[in-house]
């Protein structure tokens, strides 16, 4: 019965780009499948008001927060807690949603549901002693925390480009792999 030698160079060839493929499948089923709530602050701001406006108050603050969803599953059940819940506020797009009342002056906007690549933006009017940082706490759903983040405006990045970039980061991948093969081979003497 005739013997073959296994040719380790055709077997890193063939199995880098199969171990690449599967991981990445591994990686999206377990970390994209799923809601990932994001949260940002659009703008703070104090503007002065005349005297004649309100008697002994001299400026008026307002901060819009937005909420959005990133991943690819609905978030249910948002929560976006306060430490104070300023009387003004405005929910855009008009959604349903209710508030829960908290110890002391404390309060959560609480969404059903938030579906994937949906955002709802909050826009709060208060008075000082109030500050933005007294308003808002933190962002929750029933899949987990929010995360909060520093936005920046950028354009979006075009469709050939990012094609060009998942497909140089697959041949990066590949060459990983085929090489951590090579070496292991050389070190177990194959």
């Amino acid at each position: 019965m005739p013997t073959y030698a296994l040719d380790f160079e055709v077997l890193a060839k063939i199995l880098s780009p199969i171990l690449v493929a599967l991981a990445g499948g591994i990686w999206r089923y377990y970390f994209r499948e799923r809601s990932r709530l994001i949260y940002y602050f659009v703008h703070s701001a104090s503007l002065p008001l005349p005297p004649s406006a309100v008697p002994g108050v001299q400026a008026v603050h307002t901060h819009a927060v937005v909420v959005r969803n990133v991943g690819n599953k609905t978030a249910t059940k948002v929560r976006i807690a306060h430490e104070v819940l300023p009387e003004s506020y405005r929910i855009y797009p008009m959604v349903h949603y209710t508030v829960e009342k908290g110890l002391g002056s404390g309060a959560e906007i609480v969404l059903p549901t938030l579906v994937p690549n949906e955002q709802v933006q909050i826009t709060y009017l208060y008075f000082p002693p109030t500050f933005w940082h007294h308003v808002g706490c933190y962002v929750k759903s029933e899949e987990g925390l929010g995360r909060q983040i520093n936005m920046l405006p950028s354009p979006p990045v075009p469709k050939p480009v990012l094609t060009l970039l998942w497909l140089l980061i697959f041949l990066g991948a590949t060459t990983v792999v085929y090489w951590t093969f090579h070496l292991v081979a050389l070190a177990l003497k194959f």
